[in-house]
């Protein structure tokens, strides 16, 4: 331990919290930028989704125009669902609430293409088991 004084103070430094600290400081400060990096990320993202809520929908015929949509572009797709095919993704959580997302494949009409669609999340009841019923659309959606 080295002790530094100047004046009526007394500075106690000993060498393992000096290496303690030369190795943890350079680890917090690229955790300090790797934080504003994601916050400029998600800015961007945010940016991006509005912009995209701006554009108009796209009636989707067939999936290979997907692949030529920029991301997050709306789509108007013509179909049914397939009952048997629905499941449902555990542990997920919706304004402090744990639930499940809805997870079913849909059958494009005029073909036999299948898209996954998450139609979006239900409440955990009480307890786990019995699952929620969900309700699929019959039909042409």
């Amino acid at each position: 331990m080295r002790v530094f004084r100047r004046g009526g103070r007394q500075l106690n430094v000993s060498w393992a919290g000096l290496a303690v600290l030369l190795i943890c400081l350079p680890i917090l400060l690229r955790l300090g930028f790797w934080q504003l990096e994601r916050g400029e990320f998600k800015a961007q993202l945010l940016e991006d989704l509005e912009a995209a809520a701006d554009l108009p929908v796209i009636n989707v015929v067939d999936l290979k125009q997907l692949a030529e949509l920029p991301p997050n572009t709306k789509i108007l797709l013509f179909g049914e669902y397939l009952p048997d095919r629905t499941t449902l993704l555990d542990n997920r959580y919706y304004r402090g609430r744990a639930g499940f997302n809805v997870i079913s494949l849909f059958k494009l009409t005029g073909g036999d293409e299948l898209v996954v669609v998450n139609r979006g999340w239900v409440p955990l009841g009480r307890y786990r088991y019995p699952l929620p019923q969900v309700v699929t659309p019959e039909g042409v959606v």
